[in-house]
Order: structure tokens, then sequence, then C-alpha cells
């Protein structure tokens, strides 16, 4: 009886492993599903409110009725923060209204977007895709803006650097509640996440401490040399 009982829960256990591991077949590409206007199809998904520089979308999966309006708070703050730190006129008709997405978790984002991350932006949407976990950063909405008003980052060899290290910067005091230049002091006593190393692609694995090194340098960048001399080096070095 123990035997045949041990081989059900087995044959359970490896048939919820299949399940698990099956493979999405998505009937839409990539950059087909994560257009605003595809995934706005079915308007009854989501809970949505236009304000004055976004759209927010959130998926009605998540069930807290006051979330809308305090993630749309969020956002305000953050578009605040964002064109006082970088400078930009807050009248400005050349900016199109971002759609903001906001979804349960991950699962549901890989599902409706095919990304697995918990937040991504696609060129050329001006779009975010948020999990709730992670929607209270400025990094993907900063991404957009430096994009619009300073042009598409491009160069590969200080992407991290400058464009990655610009984005973490600018979620300093809003996700990440540290001083960057102590925790760059940190990391940087393993000499794998040195300046030049970040440059040369020589560091080690973790993607996060380069990033937070490279934050901490530009945000020594801005602070010595202002946001009006890094804008110049961020088009000049594309």
């Amino acid at each position: 009886m123990k035997k045949i009982l041990l081989i059900s829960v087995s044959t359970i256990l490896f048939l919820i492993s299949l399940s698990c591991n099956k493979k999405v077949v998505f009937k839409d590409t990539l950059m087909e599903m994560n257009k605003p206007s595809y995934l706005l199809k079915d308007s009854s998904s989501w809970t949505s409110i236009e304000d004055k520089y976004f759209k927010l979308h959130v998926s009605n999966s998540i069930e807290d009725s006051e979330y809308p309006k305090k993630i749309q708070i969020v956002q305000q703050k953050i578009f605040q923060h964002l064109y006082k730190l970088m400078k930009v006129e807050r009248q400005t008709d050349s900016l199109p209204k971002i759609d903001i997405f906001i979804l349960k978790d991950i699962k549901e984002k890989y599902l409706k977007t095919q990304h697995k991350s918990s937040a991504h932006a696609i060129p050329p949407y001006y779009a975010a895709y948020y999990t709730t976990a992670n929607a209270e950063g400025a990094h993907e909405i900063t991404h957009i803006l430096n994009s619009h008003f300073w042009g598409f980052f491009r160069n590969q060899k200080f992407a991290m650097l400058l464009n990655e290290g610009f984005s973490f910067y600018s979620d300093e005091g809003m996700i990440f509640k540290f001083d960057f230049y102590e925790k760059a002091k940190e990391i940087l006593k393993n000499e794998k996440y040195q300046i030049n190393r970040i440059i040369s692609s020589k560091t080690g694995s973790s993607y996060e401490k380069q990033a937070l090194v490279s934050g901490a340098f530009v945000k020594f960048l801005i602070e010595n040399y202002g946001i009006g001399k890094f804008r110049e080096l961020w088009i000049e070095i594309n």
C-alpha cells in the first residue's frame, strides 16, 4: 500500500513538474504584445487613470481598490523628481503621455508582455511595464525621458556606466534609501567593480553592483559639473 501511495505521489509531482515547465506559446510577437493599444484591447482588464504626464493602467488582478490612486500619487512624485533632476521645462508639448502598466506579479507580466523582469521599457514605445514589487521606482521612466530629451543611448561601451548609471542614480531616495557614495565605497573594496573594468566589461557578475557603482559615478559627475554638462556628455558620447 505504501509503495503504491509513493508511486502515486511521485507521478503527481512529475506531472506538476511537466506542467510548470511547459513552454508558453505566444500567438503574437514581443513588440506587438507590448504595444499599449494591444494591451488595452480588453479594457475590462485594467483600471485606467489619465494624469497630466502619464496614463496609468493597473491590472484588475490586483485586489486592492485603493491601489490605483496610491500608485498615481507615487508616479506624480517620480515625474516631479525627474523633471527637477534633468532640469526639463515642465511645459513641453513634445513629450507624449507615457503609458504605465502595473501587473500583479512576474507571472502575469510575462504572460501579457513576454518579459520576465520586474520592470522594463521598450523603445520606441512611450510606455513602462511594472510588477507591484517595482512600481515605485523611477528607473524605467528615466530611460524614456532621457531617450526623448537627450537621444537614445547607442554607445554600448559606456551603456552601463552612463545609461544604467543615470537610471540607477535617479532612484536614489526613491527605491534606494541609501547614499550611493557609501554603497559604492563598500562595493569597490572588490577590485572587480572598478570603473575601468565596468567600461571594459571585465567586471564581476553582479549587474546591480556594477550599476550602483555607475550610479555613484554619475552622481559625482552631476554634483561637480551639473546636469547640463552631463547632458552634453551623453549626446557627445553617442
